[in-house]
């Protein structure tokens, strides 16, 4: 079997089948189902619940997108993320299966305020692009002229993630990852909905500490109501506890 064929069959054991082809508007999320029903992003920090499905399902999540789209937050946040993937299996099968030879493009929205150039992130991603309003430009031109001239800017006069979409649609990108947090994500379930494929982690502990609590995610049923299909749900037994895995198609 070979590297790409070792990450299609885990695909499809967790989603019954392997999407490399699918293109559209990409959403991965992890969540807590609550006592009461509700899903509940899970914050992520040190002491989040880990699941290596879930971690593999993000990065497998970037090696089918031409621009990874995220937030200045998401930087603030996380100051070990990282977009550079260097898993030759996963490298492979984005040649192999998705067709795509290049690292997918890194995408920051952001209004400029805070913004660290020097982030690891923005050191090591594919033709990094950041989006940002008027107010946020000057400053982080003459930044990006000091410190990362390797970083493009791109001025929009009302930015937002449905702009940054659509921008990055009229550039010609087929697949694009939503890597935001859930206030900015929830947007793109707004009407007209532009997520077309949601692969939603679910943990299923009884419960987590109070911190790690996010937002309510979108219910299930009125997923149900955006999704025309979504893949049984896989369960899988992790270190962390039991975790369920399913793949929402909006077409």
């Amino acid at each position: 079997m070979s590297m790409a064929d070792e990450v299609s069959r885990r695909l499809t054991g967790l989603y019954g089948e392997d999407p490399a082809t699918a293109r559209g508007v990409l959403h991965v999320t992890a969540t807590w189902r609550a006592p009461d029903m509700t899903l509940r992003v899970i914050r992520v920090g040190p002491e989040s619940p880990r699941s290596d499905s879930d971690g593999f399902a993000l990065r497998a999540a970037r090696m089918r997108a031409d621009a990874l789209l995220t937030t200045g937050k998401i930087l603030r946040d996380e100051p070990d993320v990282r977009h550079l993937e260097r898993d030759e299996a996963l490298l492979a099968w984005r040649r192999e299966r998705v067709g795509r030879r290049a690292q997918p493009r890194t995408v920051v929205l952001t209004s400029g305020r805070e913004l660290d150039l020097g982030h690891p992130l923005l050191r090591t991603a594919h033709e990094p692009l950041i989006v940002t309003g008027e107010d946020g430009a000057a400053a982080l031109e003459r930044a990006a002229l000091a410190s990362a001239p390797r970083v493009s800017i791109v001025v929009r006069s009302a930015p937002g993630i449905r702009d940054t979409v659509a921008l990055l649609r009229e550039r010609g990108c087929e697949s694009i990852l939503i890597e935001a947090g859930p206030t900015t994500a929830a947007a793109l379930y707004d009407e007209p909905v532009l997520v077309d494929e949601l692969l939603l982690s679910v943990y299923q502990a009884p419960s987590i500490a109070e911190e790690l609590v996010g937002p309510v995610f979108v219910s299930p049923t009125r997923l149900a109501t955006l999704f025309a299909r979504r893949s049984d749900p896989v369960r899988i037994d992790e270190p962390s506890g039991s975790w369920s895995f399913s793949r929402w198609v909006r077409r």
